[in-house]
């Protein structure tokens, strides 16, 4: 059976915090620890290829 994925933001968020629930507190503080050091790059990325995209009207 496969499986079923949030589709909404609001869905998407309760989903991904019981996944948090689910981690172990050495677990939550490594994924903090990467989200610190690397979500700046993502989100710049983000950002770079969201300005090159052109939306449709």
């Amino acid at each position: 059976m496969p499986r079923i994925f949030p589709k909404g933001p609001v869905a998407t968020g309760v989903f991904v915090y019981g996944l948090w629930q689910r981690l172990t507190p050495a677990q939550r503080r490594v994924l903090l620890e990467a989200a610190r050091r690397h979500g700046p790059k993502v989100a710049a990325a983000t950002l770079a290829a969201a300005k090159t995209t052109r939306r449709k009207p």
